[in-house]
């Protein structure tokens, strides 16, 4: 039976009677619907009291009086009791007005003598608002808690409600949560009714008529203490005036809000709008910031955080989960294509954004902005005929991408695929936020290169494949891009790309589009799949003389090429008569890794910076942290503890937890795809199948076949001889593919908790961090701050691969001469062989010693090309010692060194001087 509040009276509860909550097992959505307005007609006039407090509190938050709001809030405690909407309302209301450590204070003291749940609801409500995680971060990384955690199905989906407001359109789900609230309080089972109903209307295509009208009905049965509450129970009318009140007085209707959102967002105004009421203000910004493809989402995020705080005002209620926002574009675009797609009601801040777009482009609605104007007659236009007006129009950056991304799919609609590709090629490199909301995977999803290659004579075609290979990782994408390149050579009559550059601008193409082409689609890793491109020399040298013609073209970017050029050269004289990319089996597809940090970590480095500029976490140049190595204390080797640092510490970790592990471009996966899934066992086996020495097991557990060869040996034997052959080899097979499972399911792995053995290592150590928080603190963005994080990691994995190498060398060249002297001593002791077999035993004895030299030659770092620094040697010298002394805690060494200033090395340097420290100290 599910408990009743002991007073009939009070519609909260005390707090520690919050969290106890039993299994239960909840019936249908309409059950517990009704069974839930039961519970709350039973409590009508004091939910009705409740509600004029709650309208007088939220009155109070929206125009940011928080220490008034904090006074009604303690009225409603001490009339109606604890509730987690209290709790929550409690500690948001803290933060605004006196900081996070009182907000932590606070959730100590309420943590005392908790059960239940309270203890990890209470914990993870007072994260809501640390500075170091974004609002999707705290949201990712609550979920991730909670699918790891023992809860049942029904509970994990109550308590992702109840701490990030989560609520999936699924009628069993919906359930769920109303099921548990029923358990709660009065005044939490208000608010999730109104949020379940809210979102069963705003979606009906998810629900029966049956559920529609149970929520229909509950609304109704509700209607006057939701309109208590200050919210519009059943969405709002498609309606609004085309003239809109004057800018600057509040207009809080769904409609009017998104129809300012659009304006902001189209930086129509002069500067931020601004109302009458504050709250109101950050809905709009916020909502424009989601809107923009300009923008850097800073107030989005803002506005995201005070949603998950105050989920309850009336406000955030109607809007919905503005995560489901799209931008600007895309609204205009699902308008334009589907020209009905507007609703009756609405619901969500989403309906209104449609329902404004729809107005603006059938005509029942116009906006007297000039811009604007223009804008919508342009779209006007294509949807009345099938040709482009080209008369250009002067639009302002969001209004020009509303334009490229509707012509994009215009295109593609009317089967006008050449000008499609144009505009996306475009669009694409003025902005890549576009990328996503053009209509590349139309284009290039399933499609053969029969069908592409009558569009190859165009730059475009590179380009546009380009940009989809940024949001979709096909590998058949990847060979057209390359065919595409192949077509221009030939149509330019082109020997190699390093002519491209001249003969594209003799065809008249335009100067930028030739940039992006030769910069970006033709990456190292295009290049190593053209023609003649026999060694990844031959690679680096072609994309440094590439650049050298880019230069040529005398364009902006002409000192950023040269600089490229010296690095390339630089790099190969240093890295000369080693292995590089194309024979390195140990590989991050780091452009694929820093397309997802781009789109993911983005707001978190940008929140970072503007954490450092109120001069919290600075750090020193690298030259005096450099030279507090000289001087290593315990603070030298620890993680400062700061709001700016917590959030580095998990941009980082994210960062390299992404670089080791991207299921599909991480270290881990390549070196299973290059090195464990069969190259090891074929190197190794290889060899011995070739000269059928090796058996095989017909089944698991079974005994090893014997191979061909071993079984015409036999066949000159009795019986008892055959059987010690046999078991000879078979031990024999055993042990090779015991040595090759060692190395592949052992050793070549990212070192983790399932693979503790395994060889690449790389952890977040205080050095490490504190040299990434001083390169951090010189960038400017996050894939600039990621291209030195990868350049960081190669350098410190390399240090460990460099004395881990010669170790697997010896300890598999030593294994596999135990296992073949083993065999030849138990075929001499039977005089089994002549002495021509031991000799082509011993010689493939020798090949396999050649073979695990080269296998433990693929233990290194890539040969890198990325931009970097240099240092001086002593300042090389200064870093590799802190290393050593930071791997041996209470070791510290005192180094006199004498080097010239001028002697320089880039990171890739610092490997060699630390290697031979380390093993000098290892030796010792």
């Amino acid at each position: 039976m599910r408990e009743q509040n002991n007073s009939a009276r009070l519609i909260g509860t005390h707090l520690t009677s919050l969290g106890l909550l039993p299994e239960v097992q909840p019936q249908d959505v309409v059950t517990e619907l009704t069974l839930s307005v039961d519970r709350l007609l039973r409590q009508h006039s004091e939910l009705m009291v409740f509600a004029k407090d709650a309208s007088r509190l939220a009155a109070a938050i929206t125009n940011q009086e928080f220490i008034y709001g904090a006074s009604i809030l303690e009225t409603i405690y001490k009339r109606h009791g604890y509730s987690y909407w209290a709790v929550e309302t409690e500690i948001a209301l803290m933060h605004a007005s006196s900081g996070l450590d009182t907000v932590k204070s606070k959730i100590n003291r309420m943590s005392i003598g908790t059960t239940g749940l309270n203890k990890f609801f209470l914990y993870y409500i007072g994260m809501r608002n640390e500075p170091a995680q974004t609002t999707s971060r705290y949201k990712a990384n609550l979920k991730r808690k909670i699918d790891e955690s023992n809860f049942s199905d029904q509970l994990r989906t109550y308590s992702k409600y109840r701490l990030y407001g989560a609520l999936e359109i699924d009628q069993v789900k919906l359930a769920h949560v109303l099921a548990y609230d029923q358990l709660t309080t009065t005044v939490d089972l208000l608010f999730t009714v109104i949020k379940v109903t809210r979102i069963i209307l705003g979606q009906q295509f998810a629900f029966s008529n049956y559920i529609i009208n149970a929520a229909k009905e509950t609304l109704n049965t509700l209607a006057p203490i939701i309109s208590a509450l200050g919210i519009t129970a059943y969405g709002q009318d498609d309606s609004w005036e085309s003239e809109l009140p004057p800018k600057g007085q509040s207009a809080s209707s769904l409609a009017h809000i998104a129809h300012n959102s659009i304006q902001a967002c189209l930086n129509l105004y002069e500067e931020p709008l601004s109302t009458e009421n504050n709250y109101e203000t950050l809905v709009i910004n916020g909502l424009a910031s989601i809107l923009s493809t300009r923008s850097d989402k800073v107030i989005a995020e803002e506005l995201a955080k005070t949603l998950l705080n105050f989920s309850w005002l009336p406000l955030a209620i109607e809007l919905g989960e503005i995560t489901s926002v799209p931008s600007l574009p895309d609204v205009f675009v699902t308008v334009f294509l589907t020209q009905h797609a507007k609703k009756p009601k609405i619901y969500t801040i989403y309906d209104a954004l449609i329902s404004i777009v729809d107005s603006l482009l059938t005509g029942s609605s116009f906006n007297s902005n000039k811009e604007l104007q223009q804008l919508i007659i342009r779209i006007r236009e294509l949807q009345s005929t099938d040709k482009v007006i080209t008369t250009e129009l002067q639009l302002g950056q969001v209004a020009n991408d509303i334009q490229q991304v509707i012509l994009a799919h215009f295109f593609y609609e009317n089967g006008d695929i050449p000008s499609c590709l144009n505009i996306c090629a475009e669009a694409g490199m003025n902005n890549d936020q576009l990328i996503p909301l053009l209509p590349l995977a139309k284009l290039f999803q399933g499609v053969k290169w029969a069908t592409l290659r009558r569009c190859a004579d165009s730059i475009d075609l590179s380009i546009a494949l380009d940009h989809y290979l940024r949001i979709i990782d096909d590998r058949k994408s990847k060979t057209h891009k390359r065919y595409a390149v192949e077509e221009l050579l030939k149509l330019h009559k082109c020997k190699t790309i390093v002519d491209m550059p001249e003969a594209l601008v003799n065809a008249g193409v335009e100067k930028d589009k030739i940039e992006f082409l030769c910069y970006y689609v033709c990456d190292i890793v295009t290049l190593e799949l053209l023609p003649d491109m026999s060694n990844s020399r031959t690679v680096f040298n072609t994309r440094r003389e590439v650049l050298s013609q880019l230069a040529a073209l005398h364009t902006d970017r002409e000192l950023s090429y040269l600089r490229e050029v010296e690095h390339i050269e630089d790099d190969l004289q240093v890295n000369d008569g080693l292995s590089v990319l194309d024979d390195s089996k140990v590989y991050v597809d780091e452009q694929a890794v820093l397309n997802f940090i781009s789109k993911e970590m983005f707001a978190d480095f940008q929140r970072y910076l503007k954490i450092v500029e109120t001069g919290v976490g600075t750090s020193e140049s690298i030259n005096e942290l450099l030279k507090s190595f000289n001087n290593p204390s315990a603070r030298t080797f620890q993680i400062p503890k700061n709001d700016a640092d917590d959030l580095l510490t998990e941009i980082l970790r994210a960062i390299l937890d992404r670089f080791l592990f991207d299921p599909a471009s991480g270290l881990d996966i390549i070196i299973g795809r290059r090195i464990r899934h069969g190259t090891i066992s074929s190197e190794i086996r290889g060899v011995l199948e070739a000269a059928d020495l090796i058996g095989h097991k017909p089944r698991i557990g079974a005994a090893y076949l014997p191979p061909a060869r071993v079984t015409d040996i036999c066949a000159k034997f009795d019986p008892k001889h055959r059987r010690i052959v046999i078991a000879a080899f078979g031990r024999f097979s055993e042990s090779i593919d015991q040595l090759i499972a060692l190395l592949r399911d052992e050793y070549f792995y990212v070192r983790s908790k399932e693979k503790t053995r395994g060889i690449f290592d790389l952890q977040l150590t205080p050095v490490i961090f504190a040299i990434a928080r001083s390169v951090a603190q010189k960038c400017d963005s996050i894939d600039q701050f990621a291209k030195e994080c990868f350049e960081l990691f190669w350098y410190y994995l390399s240090i460990r691969l460099e004395t881990l190498r010669p170790n697997i060398e010896v300890e598999t060249k030593k294994t596999l001469n135990s296992i073949f002297h083993k065999l030849t001593n138990e075929l001499r002791a039977i005089s089994a062989v002549d002495a021509v077999f031991f000799a082509q035993l011993q010689q493939i004895s020798d090949e396999l010693q050649r073979r695990a030299s080269m296998i433990a030659g693929w233990i290194r770092i890539p040969n890198a090309s990325i931009e970097s620094n240099s240092y001086t040697m002593q300042q090389v010298m200064d870093v590799a010692v802190a290393v050593i002394a930071g791997q041996r805690p209470g070791f510290r060494p005192i180094f006199t060194s004498n080097l010239p200033d001028s002697l320089k090395l880039d990171t890739h340097g610092f490997s060699i001087v630390s290697d031979a420290l380390y093993i000098a100290f290892d030796n010792t």
